[in-house]
């Protein structure tokens, strides 16, 4: 996770501290899958909406002391939670300027 990324989703949401929501980010658990990264992480996002679940971060420690002066550590899972978000935002920011933001919305039959 980049603190500059944080900065711009804090100020883009109006959202700090533990107001802030969870965020993870699937190149830790599973690497850089390159021109893929953003279908990989679409699926990965699709799953938590639809299992009731955030995936944990992995080698995201230490955690930058910039991104803890702007969010609460709890928003950083290191582990796997039990949680259903309804609404999820998925931003691939690629080489080359290729960049993307996606939001998903949980299907209410």
């Amino acid at each position: 996770m980049d603190s500059t990324e944080i900065k711009n989703w804090t100020l883009a949401l109006g959202r700090t501290g533990t107001d802030f929501p969870y965020i993870n980010s699937l190149k830790g658990l599973i690497g850089h899958g390159l021109a893929a990264c953003g279908s990989m992480e679409l699926v990965a996002s699709i799953l938590q909406l639809k299992h009731g679940f955030v995936f944990g971060n992995r080698n995201a420690t230490p955690i930058q002391s910039e991104i803890l002066d702007l969010i609460d550590v709890s928003k950083v899972p290191l582990k796997t939670l039990q949680y259903q978000p309804q609404i999820l935002a998925k931003a691939s920011f690629g080489f080359g300027d290729v960049n993307c933001c996606v939001i998903l919305r949980r299907y209410k039959d």
